[in-house]
């Protein structure tokens, strides 16, 4: 879902080949209004899907009274790994990258190389 609504890169690359103005204005205009609304159906989706979501957690809470407090716990420890996450992931090749710039020896493309395994994982 998040990839039908949400990337949009074809239909830019259709205004990108238009050979004049005149044909690339047309279908910019057509493809604003694709856009338009493709994002509005994607934010009331959205939307629809966290109330349902906080639908189902508000009655799981009611049931199970004394877990509110794990839980609580459990999402702010999930939510700050889930910020933390990204920049250790995206630290490792940054860090042979500046090793491989910066290898006096000539093991650059090695370093180089492992950067652009761990920048594929």
């Amino acid at each position: 879902m998040i990839k039908t609504f949400s990337l949009t890169e074809i239909q830019l690359l259709k205004i990108k080949k238009q050979s004049n103005y005149i044909n690339a204005n047309k279908i910019a205009k057509k493809i604003k209004k694709f856009f338009c609304i493709k994002y509005i159906i994607f934010y009331l989706l959205s939307f629809l899907y966290l109330i349902l979501l906080w639908y189902y957690l508000s009655s799981f809470c009611a049931v199970y009274q004394n877990s509110q407090v794990f839980l609580i716990i459990n999402t702010i420890i999930s939510f700050g790994l889930s910020l933390l996450y990204p920049f250790a992931i995206n630290l490792i090749p940054a860090i042979f990258r500046i090793f491989s710039l910066r290898d006096p020896k000539g093991n650059r493309e090695c370093f180089y190389k492992i950067s652009k395994f761990f920048q594929f994982i």
